[in-house]
């Protein structure tokens, strides 16, 4: 018994310029529930510059240009039910090219609504015709692309039989005929309702799922038998679609910053070594050829079916088992949190996979150590600053809190990657620097938050002063409907500094000084330098630094520490995700002895550089 099932596979633009008798094979019919042609000059020169890029600057080895659904008629058209715009595009591109070369042939396309269309369509010109939507589009799309192939020929001549060339060997549409049965409206709405592409997932699954490539290796080949494969499968791909929607453990093995149709679509990318290409069908591609080469492979089906193995089954099954590779990194608590790190990082995955799957646990242990040290391997902690090792510094402080996390005793804690990726981080000074940037509206909001801060240091005269400026400057924005009475913020804001800087710097002087004494007759190591403590004054080191989400790092720009830390405190009782080091630094965890919460001071970046070197000293 013969089972009739949809067809797919990747086709060549050039297969479909075939010709038997003078006419061409390929006849395309347009329904009357389609949209009319309507692309525009941006779509349409994107689709030129994208297939330039392909043929002369990237090079690649196929080009796929999208999904075509079609249905075969009795006529033997073939309705399309999807992609008619870009398969009306590369026909008018086509027809340009005919321009070039006169005896370049092109399949053939007819609109059920315009009955004279397939006329219309072979005689197209640079002439606009607005005789109807539909054909003002398409001369406006034959003119745009007549102009560009004519400015692009100025450097390149080669170009439209290089064009021609590439439609022959490299560039493919993907080819999904469905069932002659199946109701083509119901297949257009499906897709085109709530514009739902084709994606990756579904075609790969549609190769999965075929019973034809289902047979291969298998002996027991009764309908009965395959549908029963078939379900399987098909229920294990759900089971992998609910897992990932887990945002827990599609956040752990989230690498990409891509936004995806389905989840599933980046778990094949990951799968497949050309998946994280710029060609949107990569995954596709792979996948498909790779079950076509094994087909072609005599001594795997001959294996298999001495095996009663279908060779779906055997693909499928090696899926799977790098699922389950995952799940088991998400669920060992040590890897979780290191192998999630690297993922963070962008480390290949697939390198991951292969030392798990060829190491000794011992071998993998040092493997991952040695892997998270790599980032790190000629870094002095106290040379990294915030303006020349901003990304470094980043990674380094994400390390730090994960860690921080992992080292939680009762093991019931883990980082919390999805909270992690689904926001964007940056590195807030601890202590703040001076601003000149500030707008207007964000004035009042400093001065109410500041405010506290400055009366705590009242004793001093400038102190006092500048406390009066600013109850005037509140009280009268309160009473005047949001003005100021002259306002001289930076000068506001500098004044604050310079309290908090006299603060500071008396403490710190003190700590400096003995530092200096206690290392006076001590030298580096093979040198005749002293040691040099500059670096713990300076603002933009990593000692003051702590990473924030760009959201609570707006709420906080240049307060004074004590400002940011009540602030920090109340986001954090608030909900919002701080990390564990952050909120650490802000409250002196790693101090001593804290005896100043108004001030980041020297012995507050010590201990916290202290911290920072012992992460660090844990993977080497």
């Amino acid at each position: 018994m013969t089972i009739k099932e949809n067809k797919l596979h990747p086709i060549l633009v050039g297969d479909l310029l075939k010709q038997e008798d003078g006419k061409p094979v390929y006849n395309f019919y347009i329904p009357s529930y389609q949209r009319g042609y309507r692309w525009d000059k941006d779509q349409i020169t994107d689709l030129l510059e994208d297939l330039y890029d392909f043929i002369y600057i990237t090079k690649g080895e196929k080009y796929c240009l999208q999904p075509i659904v079609v249905k075969k008629m009795q006529d033997e058209r073939y309705e399309v039910l999807d992609g008619q715009q870009r398969l009306t595009t590369i026909f008018i591109l086509l027809n340009c090219i005919k321009r070039y070369n006169t005896l370049l042939k092109t399949y053939s396309l007819s609109y059920q609504t315009r009955t004279d269309s397939e006329t219309f369509l072979q005689q197209i010109s640079t002439e606009i015709n607005d005789s109807n939507p539909d054909y003002y589009y398409i001369s406006q799309a034959y003119m745009i692309i007549d102009t560009w192939l004519t400015k692009q020929i100025d450097n390149k001549s080669s170009l439209p039989s290089d064009l021609q060339t590439a439609f022959g060997n490299r560039i493919e549409f993907i080819w999904y005929e469905i069932l002659e049965n199946t109701n083509a409206v119901d297949v257009f709405t499906r897709i085109n309702v709530g514009k739902i592409a084709l994606t990756n997932s579904e075609l790969v699954k549609a190769v999965f799922l075929s019973k034809d490539n289902m047979k291969i290796g298998f002996q027991e080949r009764e309908p009965e038998v395959l549908n029963l494969l078939q379900n399987r499968i098909a229920f294990e791909w759900d089971q992998l679609e609910k897992k990932l929607r887990n945002d827990k453990f599609w956040y752990f093995v989230l690498q990409s910053n891509k936004s995806y149709e389905t989840r599933i679509d980046y778990i094949l990318e990951l799968l497949s070594p050309e998946g994280m290409s710029s060609n949107t069908y990569a995954s596709f591609r792979y996948f498909y050829d790779k079950i076509k080469k094994a087909k072609q492979d005599k001594e795997l089906i001959k294996d298999l079916t001495d095996k009663n193995y279908s060779l779906i089954e055997y693909e499928w099954d090696k899926i799977k088992s790098r699922i389950e590779i995952f799940d088991e990194w998400f669920n060992n608590h040590y890897y979780y949190h290191f192998i999630g790190f690297l993922i963070t990082l962008n480390f290949p995955v697939s390198n991951l996979v292969d030392a798990f799957l060829l190491k000794s646990t011992k071998e993998f242990n040092i493997f991952l150590k040695e892997s998270v040290y790599s980032y790190f391997k000629k870094v002095k902690v106290e040379e990294l600053y915030y303006r020349d090792h901003h990304k470094l510094i980043s990674q380094l402080l994400l390390l730090v809190n994960i860690d921080s996390t992992y080292s939680i005793p009762d093991n019931s804690s883990r980082f919390p990657f999805d909270s992690f990726k689904s926001k964007k981080w940056s590195l807030e000074h601890i202590y703040a620097q001076n601003s000149e940037d500030f707008k207007e509206k964000d004035y009042i909001v400093w001065l109410r938050d500041n405010k506290v801060s400055i009366e705590k240091k009242t004793a001093n005269k400038e102190a006092a002063d500048l406390l009066k400026e600013v109850n005037h400057q509140i009280a009268f924005y309160d009473e005047n409907g949001g003005k100021f009475d002259n306002i001289d913020f930076v000068a506001i804001v500098s004044s604050s500094e310079k309290i908090y800087t006299d603060g500071l710097s008396f403490i710190d002087t003190q700590t400096m000084n003995l530092l200096e004494e206690t290392e006076e007759a001590i030298v580096i190591e093979d040198s005749e330098e002293e040691k040099d403590f500059s670096f713990l004054l300076e603002r933009d080191s990593i000692m003051n630094l702590a990473l924030l989400d760009k959201d609570s790092n707006s709420h906080l720009s240049y307060s004074l520490f004590d400002v940011k830390r009540s602030k920090i405190l109340d986001r954090d009782k608030e909900g919002s995700y701080i990390p564990i080091e952050t909120k650490r630094v802000f409250l002196k965890y790693h101090t001593p002895k804290p005896e100043n919460f108004f001030y980041w001071t020297v012995v507050d970046k010590l201990s916290y550089l202290e911290k920072i070197n012992t992460t660090l000293d844990k993977f080497k």
